[in-house]
């Protein structure tokens, strides 16, 4: 429960993307997709199918008809599979991709910080400090709005490069499926090394 509560505000984007069409009567299809570079996995996997041969692609970058088949990733080669082989759609598979491995990421990182700590009395208010908190760059920002007034939601974001899309703090990568997966495998290594599982380490 706690692992999911973590990770809860950062699937809110993908909550309303996929509401906003029904209550604003649009007849706009949610994709799936929120990020203009999203779909771009999704074609890379694809294109491991019909382009390569079934387990590596070719560069993304090359239009080669007969580029060779040398490159492999595995979430990428798990998105074209369910696409191609299963016909799922690829918006929902890669929604889903983010949902597995943000409650992973939040699981991990609960894991991490009990791991860490003396006793568990706070383990979940400190759980949620470790996903929810902004960093110095997200107390600046709150300063600035105490300080100067203006909009909240544009303050707390005043210092973060990009508008908030690099995700300088831990739990807000979970809004980009590949790095909640990408974020959770990071966790799972730094518990095994703490737990002193190092092969496990290796292995993740």
């Amino acid at each position: 429960l706690w692992s999911l509560l973590g990770v809860l505000p950062f699937w809110v984007p993908y909550f309303v993307h996929f509401a906003k069409p029904a209550f604003s009567h649009s007849d706009r299809v949610p994709t799936g997709y929120i990020f203009y570079d999203m779909p771009y996995y999704s074609a890379i996997g694809r294109a491991v199918f019909e382009r390569g041969n079934a387990f590596a692609g070719p560069n993304p970058n090359d239009a080669d008809p007969e580029a060779p088949a040398i490159y492999f990733h595995w979430i990428n080669w798990a998105l074209g599979l369910g696409i191609t082989q299963f016909g799922i759609d690829p918006g929902l598979l890669f929604v889903g991709l983010g949902a597995v491995g943000g409650l992973a990421c939040g699981r991990m990182t609960l894991a991490l910080v009990a791991a860490v700590l003396p006793r568990r009395d706070y383990l979940g208010p400190l759980f949620l400090v470790a996903m929810w908190g902004g960093g110095l760059l997200i107390v600046a920002g709150l300063a600035k709005h105490l300080l100067f007034g203006g909009r909240l939601t544009e303050n707390v974001l005043a210092f973060d490069p990009g508008e908030g899309n690099w995700h300088l703090y831990w739990g807000r990568n979970i809004v980009f499926p590949t790095e909640a997966v990408y974020h959770a495998l990071a966790a799972a290594i730094w518990l095994a090394t703490i737990r002193g599982r190092h092969g496990l380490a290796i292995v993740w």
